[in-house]
């Protein structure tokens, strides 16, 4: 059950994964853009687990996410910052959130 529910969240990042690449495919008309894509919801993705720490998660998610690793992928790839991005951020922000949540109503019993 427990290995059934971790390949239903791995085959899921995995798909997130990709359709972040396609989207900036066709929104930076390159596949240096979809790569980019790519790696920065990879890396934010890793960062979404901050949500593990209730409240401070979504605090250390969203500084170190908009000050540091978005920034740097961005120069990194020489991409410049569009909406995919702030979608990218905003969904994974939705996730730690929803962790936070899930830790909590954990905690509580």
């Amino acid at each position: 059950m427990v290995e059934e529910k971790a390949y239903g969240v791995l085959s899921h990042n995995f798909i997130w994964i990709l359709m972040t690449g396609i989207i900036g495919y066709f929104e930076y008309g390159s596949l240096d853009g979809a790569l980019g894509m790519m790696l920065l919801t990879f890396v934010l993705s890793l960062l979404a687990i901050a949500g593990i720490l209730p409240l401070i998660g979504q605090l250390v998610y969203i500084f170190l996410g908009n000050f540091y690793i978005i920034p740097a992928i961005l120069e990194f790839t020489n991409l410049e910052k569009t909406w995919v991005v702030d979608l990218i951020f905003g969904y994974n922000l939705l996730i730690s959130m929803i962790i936070s949540a899930t830790i909590v109503l954990i905690l509580k019993k």
